[in-house]
């Protein structure tokens, strides 16, 4: 694929080596799913600025500087791969002149017509900050707390340290049975390190991965830029 206009993807990731290839991974997934990408000429030129971003209000001074070094780097449009930045991007958008991605737009595009309870999977300071309970409320969605909140940061302490992946599996895919049993039909896992258990099928429920829902999305603010020959 070919076009006038290629314009440059930027992206700040706080994920680590393992996980940042694995979010281009699924990047890749996504142009040959959606465009039909096959040659190594197909894809998008794609920025990436690698950060740790500290648990303190200096998150904001990290991911700031790193959005700007990539736009003065010739990025078009940026996305943040990092748990925290549905806190952190209301301060953040207007730091720079280009367009940068809002996660929670993304998620909520995901979110099927059927849907009647929706259950959150994020880390303690993405859910005690609300800011995906509000988006959910202005969009006419109601929000299930189950009070799983403790299990859930045990999920994703366990994903992010490794370990044994068949018992983190496990618990997942019974995580899933207790949602479905608590009437919940959809799950919003806003959580990169447990994008590849999310994936684990569970019939009664759709979820909603925010790693994937991502990677679509910036393939899709690619294609958008580009012009047709």
């Amino acid at each position: 694929m070919k076009s006038p206009i290629s314009p440059t993807i930027g992206v700040v990731s706080s994920l680590g080596l393992g996980a940042s290839g694995a979010l281009l991974d699924l990047l890749a997934e996504e142009c040959r799913s959606q465009y039909g990408a096959r040659h190594d000429s197909d894809f998008p030129r794609t920025l990436v600025a690698m950060e740790t971003v500290p648990d303190n209000g200096d998150a904001n001074d990290v991911l700031r500087n790193a959005m700007w070094r990539l736009e003065q780097a010739g990025a078009d449009f940026l996305a943040l791969a990092c748990d925290s930045a549905p806190v952190h991007l209301p301060n953040l958008a207007e730091s720079v002149g280009v367009r940068v991605l809002n996660p929670i737009d993304l998620m909520l595009e995901a979110i099927p017509l059927s849907a009647q309870r929706i259950a959150l999977v994020a880390p303690q300071s993405v859910v005690a900050s609300e800011i995906f309970q509000r988006a959910l409320w202005r969009g006419g969605h109601r929000l299930v707390d189950p009070g799983w909140q403790q299990e859930i940061d045990s999920l994703i302490t366990t994903a992010r340290l490794g370990g044994d992946t068949h018992r983190l599996e496990r618990r997942w895919v019974d995580f899933l049975g207790s949602a479905a049993e608590a009437g919940v039909d959809t799950v919003l896992v806003s959580c990169f390190a447990l994008s590849r258990v999310a994936r684990q099928v569970n019939a009664a429920l759709h979820v909603a991965d925010g790693a994937h829902c991502l990677a679509r999305g910036i393939v899709a603010e690619w294609l958008a830029w580009c012009v047709e020959e």
